[in-house]
This record gives C-alpha cells, structure tokens and sequence, in this order.
C-alpha cells in the first residue's frame, strides 16, 4: 500500500474508522465533547506542561483558534482591530468571520506580494488588539522574514506592546 507525504497509508475512509473504533476500544477511550473529556483534557495537560505553559487548549480547527486566540487578546486590549498580510488565512479563506461573528475589523499588512517587516507594521495607525502573523507564508512560497527582520518586528511589537499571534506555533 503506498504511503502518502505524512507517511500514513492511503487506505478508504471505513477503513480508517474501523481502525479508530479497534484501538478506541483496546484503549478504552472515551469520547471527548467541544473540550471535555479525559482524553482530551489529559492531552491539553501534556502539551501545556511540555511548552511551559499554564494551559493548553487543542481546537480541531485552525479557524476556531484564530478566532479564539482574537477574543482572548480583545479581553485584555479592548480594541477590535487587528493586523494580518493580506494572504492571511483569516482574510483570505474565512469570509470575514472575524467580522461577522465577532466584530473585529482587520487592517491589511504590507504588500500582498512580500513578507511583511517592521517598517510595514510602524505604518498602522491607531490600536491593535494583536498583529496575526502567519510562518511560514504559505500563499507567498512558503516565505518568511530572516531572522533579524523577525527579531525587528517582535521587539517592536514588544515595544509597542501589540501581542503577535504567530502560526502555527507561538502566541505571546
């Protein structure tokens, strides 16, 4: 059987499902709902504990973190705007969710065409209750900022005190 990019076979969906229910049972897990479950609040614990974090919370979808990690920054900064590049996930592929459901308004970065910089962020005017700033930008070729430019935009961001949330793995 040939085996795809992640290394899992590629073998039909029942197939897949039967697979699941047999080690399910032979584990005897239990199923977990929209964040409760043993098996799920165990998982949240590992990963906190292993980044040094206080909590974790697992999402199964980027769009429900995103827009998660938009409210928990709201709370603490109370200003609805944020900033992304324009090939932003949450601007390009969520038909302006963040709008429609929450009432943030986004303020496109930089050029479409290029990996935002620090000199593209010094450019917003007025508050931001974060920047969104995806790595690496896969709309741009899988681009991202050298690492002295990024270090630039996080001491400015620190500076300014604007939270970065970064994809796909860091939030401060």
């Amino acid at each position: 059987m040939k085996k795809s990019i992640t290394k899992h076979p590629n073998q039909p969906l029942d197939k897949w499902l039967r697979q699941l229910a047999t080690f399910a049972e032979k584990k005897q897990i239990s199923p977990d709902y929209y964040g409760t479950g043993e098996n799920l609040n165990n998982f949240e614990r590992q990963i906190a504990d292993e980044l040094g974090f206080e909590a974790a919370s697992f999402f199964p979808s980027g769009v429900m973190a995103q827009l998660n990690a938009l409210l928990v920054w709201n709370e603490s900064h109370s200003h609805k705007r944020f900033a992304a590049h324009a090939t932003s996930h949450l601007l390009l592929h969520e038909e302006d969710s963040y709008r429609h459901l929450l009432g943030f308004e986004a303020i496109e970065l930089g050029d479409i065409g290029s990996v935002p910089l620090k000199v593209d962020i010094e450019q917003i005017t007025g508050k931001l209750s974060c920047l969104f700033y995806e790595l690496p930008m896969r709309h741009l070729g899988g681009n991202a900022p050298e690492y002295d430019q990024w270090r630039e935009i996080v001491e400015y961001c620190q500076l300014q005190k604007i939270p970065r949330i970064t994809g796909p793995c860091e939030l401060n």
